[in-house]
Parts: C-alpha cells; sequence; structure tokens
C-alpha cells in the first residue's frame, strides 16, 4: 500500500485531482461508502432545503473528500517550495 502511495504522490496534482473525481465516482456511486448515514445527516442538519440540493450538497461532499485525500497524497513527496506557493497562513490581528 505505501507503494501505491509513493508511486500516486509522484503524479503531477491535476492527474490525482482527475483520479480524484473517479475515486469519488467509485465510492459514491458503486461502494455507496457511508451514503445513507450522510444522506440522514444532511436531512437533519438542513430539513429547510430540498431534497434535490442535499442531493448536491452530498454528492460535491464526497468529491471534495476525494479530491482531499489525493491533494494529501501529493502533499507526501511535495517539496516545501510547492506547499508554500499552495498554502496560505495569515496572522491574525
Amino acid at each position: 500500500m505505501g507503494f501505491l502511495f509513493r508511486a500516486l504522490a509522484m503524479l503531477p496534482l491535476p492527474v490525482l485531482h482527475r483520479l480524484g473525481d473517479g475515486l469519488h465516482i467509485v465510492v459514491f456511486y458503486v461502494v455507496r461508502w457511508r451514503v445513507a448515514l450522510a444522506r440522514r445527516n444532511l436531512e437533519g442538519a438542513f430539513p429547510e432545503k430540498s431534497a434535490a440540493e442535499r442531493e448536491a450538497i452530498l454528492r460535491d461532499s464526497y468529491r471534495n473528500l476525494s479530491r482531499t485525500l489525493m491533494e494529501a497524497i501529493w502533499g507526501y513527496r511535495a517539496s516545501g517550495k510547492a506547499l508554500v506557493a499552495r498554502v496560505g497562513f495569515e496572522t491574525p490581528k
């Protein structure tokens, strides 16, 4: 498994984003990993939203989760310079 992560970390970020989109499709539509639970949670959290709006939030959340996972894998091998270019820090006043 470690080999897979190291190999993925060598890919450019746009490629990893596309892989994340593919992972989203597998996890959300095929495996259905915790989709029913997430749907129930969204119903409780957003009762005023329509079912279609909640479904869009659900799909977008899974897509974001998949892309975030790919960015975390990319960050494993990213240089400090590349990380600084992508991450901003603000000092609170």
